[in-house]
């Protein structure tokens, strides 16, 4: 097969990575924005000679989130676009296509020592048409708009030494789901033990489904002096 190689973005002046981020506070409701000029964390590889080049495309991003109480809960807000300043018309599939990402979320206590959190997740790629028309062969097309909620459900038991806790993904667009409860019981201050798992499922062609296979029951005992 090719030879792979990961170049690692340099220390030159053009290759450096900043951000910066500015926040407050108005009325009980916390904001905050941001901004970077970084690099995506996934490699894009390319056929060069006889080997595989693997590079870190430049990533730009601008954001603001918005975070305050919503009648007996809290109300998060946030936005954002991702810009791939390589890749600017959307015609080159080893690069992300730029992207303008959301997140609406709500958590409340439903009742003594249990509390909900609910989040709804979307990101909505840019130059769709030249990313249709320039996909590889044999490649699963993603959707346009791809949403992803999350759940989150936590009970406290025992004078708060046993908790309760389940955490869902739930692929909306790829039709995918992880869920991962857990059962903690606190014996003292130094010493715990937690048994979950891990569990996927859905469309074998969805990010989570595609690990299915690798669903897991887990015990974990620790202790700290």
């Amino acid at each position: 097969g090719l030879a792979r190689r990961l170049e690692e973005p340099s220390n030159r002046a053009g290759e450096l990575e900043i951000s910066g981020r500015i926040s407050g506070n108005l009325n009980n409701w916390d904001w905050a924005g941001y901004a970077s000029r970084t690099h995506y964390r996934s490699p894009a590889w390319r056929v060069t000679g006889a080997e595989t080049v693997g590079t870190y495309p430049r990533l730009n991003t601008v954001g603001a989130s918005l975070t305050g109480p919503v009648g007996k809960g809290v109300l998060s807000l946030e936005a954002g676009y991702y810009d791939s300043p390589q890749d600017r018309d959307g015609r080159d599939p080893a690069i992300e296509n730029s992207q303008f990402r959301g997140l609406v979320g709500y958590s409340t206590q439903l009742w003594e020592d249990a509390t909900l959190g609910l989040q709804v997740y979307g990101e909505w790629m840019r130059d769709y048409t030249a990313y249709l028309e320039t996909l590889p062969a044999g490649f699963s097309a993603k959707d346009r708009l791809r949403k992803v909620a999350t759940v989150r459900f936590t009970q406290l038991f025992a004078h708060q030494t046993v908790t309760l806790n389940l955490f869902a993904f739930l692929g909306i667009s790829e039709n995918d789901r992880y869920i991962i409860p857990s059962l903690r019981y606190a014996f003292s201050d130094n010493l715990w033990a937690e048994v979950g798992g891990n569990f996927f499922g859905g469309k074998r062609n969805g990010m989570f489904g595609s690990m299915q296979d690798n669903s897991n029951i887990y015990l974990t005992v620790r202790y700290a002096l």
